[in-house]
């Protein structure tokens, strides 16, 4: 769950408005942060003690020179690091829950859903091995569940082939529960200590139980290498590979293409309006996946899993300009008509509605955008599909305005007004505080009234 900001916490690391905490782990913090254009990003930062430590610090450049090498819709793709007296990596913020916690809310995945998802993790391992990377950690809480698919994250212990091996005493290099057998027995882990990873989460998906058990961690490791998976409940069709992935020796084990080639006739490799984790279309309805939107902002993604409260929206003024002196008083009958001072009446409830429906379609059009955009490696790449984005969309904008509760009609103004530049291609509004504060308020306006499932936040 996200958590507020704590202080002491940087607010902003280059280009990232950092607006909340993700999480802590070992080696840092991850933040959720908003880029430029409303990017979001995982911004995972390398604790000040880690950073003065060399060793730690070659860990750190290690894991964002290994996931920068995957470029695939399977993976969290890194958008930008940073060096200095705190190291941060910013990767593709993902939506949508982990495989650990979907199948803690809604059990074991089945039919196409466990197909898709065996079928895109294993094309993510195939991409990560293609790039020279084992994952090295393939656990439930890090691969999460997201609209198009599993996208693999954290990149914590992941080696590309040529690197030096670093090792420190203490320092882990797997998830005991999830280690391979060669990993367990403190042997060098290459790729098919993936594939076995891949096999046991696939169980695990598909069974809800991990497949040698639970226990503590020796007993567990102890079952990993003497004694063979428990399978039984797992979909027919994918046993057998599952089983072939789950060999004590690794040189048993299939290769990614190997398990591509057995899963190809089980159904679609990327989920359809019927087909979905968890048995759910991917489509907003009363179950969504967990959702992080910021209203009528185009944002990014990343990186760790390793909650929140908003970022304080900031007092704004007329940009200082006179306050005009109350008209004087006269017996002469005036055509002139005098503001109301009085505030705007509330919006009814046809008003809300109205504005909720567009709010939605807004979300659906901005998905299949944001889909789009999983392999472009550049902010230049971004900027450009941003700008097309907003061409396309000028209906949207008009009709925001058009149908804006009394409330927060002076904020949605301010947003459409930003995206009918970006239209004309000036992106420059987007990088104001006044449009990140007014994004801000109709966020909060959209999760409370119109019951918008926007996750995290």
């Amino acid at each position: 769950m996200l958590q507020p900001l704590q202080p002491g916490d940087p607010r902003r690391l280059g280009s990232w408005r950092l607006q909340g905490r993700l999480g802590a782990g070992g080696m840092g913090v991850v933040y959720l942060g908003r880029g430029r254009r409303g990017r979001r990003g995982a911004v995972k930062v390398l604790h000040p003690d880690l950073a003065r430590d060399a060793g730690f610090r070659a860990r750190f450049e290690r894991e964002a020179e290994a996931a920068a090498r995957v470029v695939t819709k399977g993976t969290a793709r890194v958008l930008d690091v940073g060096d200095g007296k705190a190291p941060y990596l910013v990767t593709e913020y993902v939506e949508g829950p982990t495989l650990r916690d979907a199948v803690g809310a809604d059990g074991p995945l089945e039919g196409p859903a466990l197909h898709t998802f065996a079928i895109g993790l294993a094309e993510a391992m195939a991409a990560m091995h293609a790039a020279g990377v084992t994952h090295r950690d393939l656990t439930p809480g890090n691969v999460i569940l997201g609209r198009w698919g599993p996208k693999v994250i954290d990149f914590g212990i992941a080696r590309p082939a040529d690197a030096e091996t670093l090792t420190r005493t203490g320092i882990a290099v797997g998830t005991p529960a999830w280690m391979a057998p060669e990993q367990a027995q403190g042997r060098p882990a290459g790729p098919p200590a993936d594939a076995w990873a891949w096999g046991a989460l696939v169980a695990y998906a598909g069974t809800g139980r991990h497949p040698f058990g639970v226990g503590t961690a020796d007993a567990v490791l102890y079952r990993i290498v003497h004694e063979a998976p428990a399978l039984d409940g797992l979909d027919g069709a994918l046993a057998p590979t599952v089983g072939r992935a789950l060999a004590t020796d690794p040189a048993a084990r299939p290769s990614p293409d190997d398990v591509l080639r057995a899963l190809s006739p089980l159904g679609p490799t990327r989920p359809t309006a019927a087909t979905a984790v968890g048995g759910v279309p991917y489509r907003r309805g009363a179950r969504r996946w967990p959702r992080i939107v910021a209203v009528l902002v185009a944002a990014g993604a990343v990186a760790a899993a390793l909650g929140v409260g908003l970022l304080d929206v900031l007092d704004r003024e007329d940009g200082g300009s006179e306050t005009a002196s109350p008209p004087t008083p006269t017996d002469e009958p005036s055509d002139e008509t005098v503001p109301s001072t009085e505030p705007a009446p509330p919006s009814t409830e046809a008003d809300v509605d109205a504005y909720c429906g567009h709010v939605e379609d807004y979300y659906e059009r901005y998905d299949e955008f944001q889909a789009d955009l999983d392999l472009f490696v550049s902010d230049e790449d971004y900027d450009a599909a941003f700008v097309e984005f907003a061409r396309d969309n000028g209906d949207l904008w008009r009709a925001f305005r058009d149908t804006a509760p009394s409330e927060i009609a002076a904020d949605v103004d301010l947003v459409a007004d930003a995206f009918e530049q970006a239209a004309d291609g000036n992106l420059e509004p987007f990088d104001t505080d006044a449009v990140e504060d007014a994004e801000d308020v109709t966020s909060e306006f959209e999760e409370r009234e119109c019951g918008i499932d926007r996750g995290l936040f």
